[in-house]
């Protein structure tokens, strides 16, 4: 599922909704610009920050479940999952409930609420710390959603696709790029998925140089804040009534 949904779905579709399995929206957020208004997305750059420290449990409950069960998943329509993933994906989920909830409360000193308190704890740690990340990355000011013309094809190539719709941060710190797992060097690791993320440091200082010098676009905030700022002043800019912001033609 995660080959599915993470390589096949948003490496390739990046930022294009509809096929960006990793950008999915729901009534409670309006991210993309076609997305019609809702009155509750007045204030969805305010109840965010309380959504998102639940973002792995989401995931855990429903989101893992609901992509089984979505055929159009990986950008390829009607995929067929075989029952042995579907087995996989069952027997996941109920050991990862035994393992965390109930086996602890069996063998443990803990009573249930101290266990179940220490689950959330965990989640919220887990949530705080990929959440706001993840989204920055590919969800902010910088970004861009470009519309596809005729037929879904898009109108530049797919390198420059890479470079107008992902964002880094804190290139130059290196304490980020060790606990983040260079995640923050995004943009080459859409560029470059392959390749081992020790190297993207020096990959993205080329990637800077060319980019330069051939008047490419490229997208970089400077700390880590900043990103998350810039992603939470994007959902205040989607929030307001009846902007309807277009797709960038490029």
């Amino acid at each position: 599922m995660w080959k599915n949904k993470h390589v096949h779905s948003h490496h390739t579709h990046v930022n294009i909704p509809g096929l960006d399995g990793n950008l999915k929206e729901n009534s409670m957020v309006r991210m993309f610009p076609q997305t019609e208004w809702k009155w509750i997305h007045r204030y969805q750059y305010i109840y965010m920050w309380l959504l998102y420290p639940i973002y792995t449990i989401v995931w855990l409950l429903t989101w893992d479940i609901k992509d089984f069960l979505n055929p159009t998943i990986s950008g390829r329509p009607y995929l067929k999952i075989p029952l042995q993933e579907k087995l996989k994906m069952t027997c996941g989920k109920i050991i990862f409930v035994l393992r965390l909830l109930i086996l602890p409360v069996v063998f443990g000193p803990f009573t249930f609420p101290e266990i179940l308190l220490g689950f959330f704890v965990f989640h919220l740690a887990a949530s705080s710390t990929v959440a706001f990340v993840l989204v920055s990355a590919h969800v902010g000011e910088l970004n861009q959603f470009p519309k596809p013309i005729e037929q879904g094809i898009l109108s530049h190539s797919w390198i420059r696709h890479q470079l107008v719709t992902t964002c880094d941060f804190s290139t130059n710190n290196m304490l980020l790029s060790h606990l983040y797992g260079c995640f923050n060097h995004h943009v080459i690791h859409h560029i470059f998925p392959h390749i081992n993320h020790i190297h993207y440091p020096a990959l993205t200082k080329i990637l800077k140089d060319l980019c330069n010098d051939f008047d490419m676009h490229y997208n970089e905030q400077p700390s880590l804040t900043k990103s998350i700022g810039s992603h939470f002043s994007f959902l205040k800019a989607r929030s307001r009534d009846g902007v309807q912001v277009e797709y960038l033609e490029l």
